[in-house]
Formats: structure tokens, sequence, C-alpha cells
């Protein structure tokens, strides 16, 4: 049986850091498939066109759209970690196409801290301080709340990344 674990939490949160340390797994992102959907419809992918992309999925039934665009991604690979997934609709539709529900892990950490990270990411996505906090509650509006609480785990991403390693260590004992 294909083992497949979701990680979810808010932008910058570390979710793509604990997914690098969960060894034998391979990674893939919801945020992926929203970006390339954006450079599509867009020329330019800005902060404004990403929360468009990301309405744009988010509406009508395509939460869906994006779970089978995962899905085709996933297929028959033996262990995946999944950064990403935003609200129940999207979950469920997920479940129903692999036959399963995956483990869910919830990547947590202060916003004051994911700032800091978000920033030294680079991406010209990510906007201001204000974006984020308007994000932020984006997405828990939008399900993350729901994703939260079918959480199977928790990870706490307030220190080092040597800190946040020993997490997916011990959370990989726990799951396997």
């Amino acid at each position: 049986m294909q083992k497949i674990i979701f990680l979810i939490g808010l932008p910058g949160c570390g979710k793509g850091t604990v997914a690098k340390f969960m060894k034998g797994y391979k990674k893939f992102q919801f945020g992926d498939i929203i970006r390339a959907e954006c450079r599509k419809k867009f020329k330019d992918k800005t902060p404004e066109h990403m929360e468009a992309t990301v309405k744009w999925f988010h509406t009508n039934g395509r939460e869906k759209l994006l779970a089978s665009r995962m899905w085709q991604n996933v297929i028959g690979k033996s262990k995946v970690v999944i950064d990403g997934c935003r609200n129940k609709r999207q979950f469920t539709h997920f479940c129903k196409l692999a036959g399963q529900k995956p483990t869910v892990v919830y990547v947590y950490s202060p916003r004051t801290y994911r700032w800091k990270l978000i920033k030294t990411r680079g991406r010209k996505d990510s906007g201001t301080r204000s974006y984020l906090i308007a994000r932020d509650a984006r997405e828990l509006r939008q399900g993350l709340t729901y994703m939260i609480h079918q959480s199977d785990f928790r990870v706490s991403n307030r220190g080092t990344k040597l800190q946040l390693k020993k997490s997916p260590q011990s959370l990989m004992e726990k799951i396997n």
C-alpha cells in the first residue's frame, strides 16, 4: 500500500523543510500546481496573481481539480509527502482517489518566525507582512482549520533547522 503523508500549516511554517528531512519520501507541493496554473494564466507571478489563482482553485468545486492534479503526480509512488492541503473538499477528494486517508502532520510556527523564514526564500510572490496576515486569515477561512483538526501528529517549528530536523526523525519512527 502506498504511504502518503500530508504536511499542513500556515505559509512559511516549515512544511517544506520538514519534508526534506523525511528520508525515503518523495516530496510534492500543492503550491507547485497553483504556481504552474498562475504562470499559465498570467505573465507575471505577483502576490495578486497568486491570490487570484488560489481563489480560482477554491471556487466552483475546483478544489477537486487541485486534488486530482496532485493525485496524478503521486499515483504509483510508494512513499510520498505532500505539502499544503488546505481544505476539506481537497482532502476528501484526494482520500477518495487514493483509497485511503493520508497521515496528516500539522507543522506550527509563530507568525513572526514564519515571516523571517518567508523573507529568506526570496520568492517574488511572498508579498508583504500585511499580505501574510491576510493570507493566514484566508487560508483558515478556506478550511485549513478543518485540516488542523484532522492532524494525526504535530511538529513545532520555533527554533533552528537542527532542532527542526529532530522532529521528523522521531515522527517517522511513530508513523512507520
